[in-house]
């Protein structure tokens, strides 16, 4: 979402946006639920056996539980095109915002080189040739297997509230949200309210830890239609993939908080071996003001 919003206008009003999408995602959720349980509450039925025995969550659901109920509805084949086709377009949608996001991210690290005549295109190109094979693994017999690793440790659960726990921190307390709720009054005119502070400060923080560190310890090793339990060679991968995302965060914050005290001691000790001259330093509240009046 922060790659895909950077494509705004300066003076976009992207709070309505976020109001938007997490009031449109909830509902969807919330709507969702009442879907999904009269569909398995109807095959429990059909079957004469409990819920708990017909319920299913992720790919299962989609692909085990629904085709099911699909095949006993009324023209079930036009459902099932249906259904499916919607699947597809979810698929390429969340394909589109995922490559995106990580292209942008890329390319604003190494601008000079990415941003360079078509050198963009053909990035976007290696990218999603290397996402294509991976991806073939997944369609294979044994795809499924596959999959539920790469959806069970890197694509949810601790792996996003880590992330979600480290944005809040960085931003509140390091950058700090008082600068923040200036830059956001510079872009659409007016701060955001003290709900929205509070909860960037504490709210948010405290409840992505809290869950976290609950999946910590309520953490199951990972098992496909609750029979077959995956190798440990599996959940060495699967761990490797999920601390991957998790312990970039922490490095870079480390390497960039080492190498900036680094240069700062070089330029202290060698002043004059600068090729250029810093700026006289530039008090906080200057700065701020300048955000808040909007910048030239």
């Amino acid at each position: 979402m922060t790659a895909l919003g950077s494509y705004n206008k300066f003076n976009h009003n992207f709070i309505k946006d976020c109001t938007f999408v997490a009031c449109v995602n909830s509902g969807t959720s919330f709507f969702s639920g009442f879907v999904v349980f009269s569909v398995l509450g109807f095959m429990a039925n059909q079957q004469n056996t409990d819920i708990s025995k017909v319920a299913e969550s992720g790919p299962g659901l989609v692909f085990i539980a629904y085709p099911k109920a699909l095949a006993q509805m009324p023209w079930a084949p036009l459902w099932s095109v249906l259904f499916f086709f919607m699947i597809i377009l979810l698929g390429l949608n969340s394909q589109f915002v995922g490559v995106e996001g990580f292209v942008t991210a890329v390319v604003d690290v190494v601008p000079h080189i990415l941003r360079v005549g078509k050198r963009r295109e053909v990035f976007i190109a290696g990218v999603s040739s290397i996402s294509f094979l991976i991806g073939l693994s997944m369609v294979t017999n044994g795809g499924m297997y596959v999959f539920q690793i790469f959806d069970y440790y890197s694509a949810s659960g601790m792996t996003l509230l880590w992330v979600c726990f480290c944005e809040c921190i960085a931003v509140a307390w390091f950058y700090d949200v008082g600068r923040f709720s200036t830059n956001i009054k510079s872009m659409v005119g007016f701060r955001p309210n003290i709900f929205l502070a509070i909860s960037w400060s504490y709210l948010t923080p405290i409840l992505t830890m809290a869950i976290l560190l609950y999946s910590i310890i309520q953490y199951e090793p990972l098992a496909y239609n609750k029979k077959y339990e995956y190798p440990v060679y599996a959940q060495v991968f699967g761990w490797a993939l999920a601390l991957s995302s998790m312990l970039m965060i922490p490095i870079h914050f480390i390497y960039y908080h080492t190498k900036t005290k680094l240069e700062t001691a070089k330029e202290s000790d060698h002043p004059h071996d600068r090729k250029y001259s810093r700026a006289p330093p530039r008090d906080k509240d200057e700065i701020d003001m300048e955000l808040e009046n909007g910048l030239p």
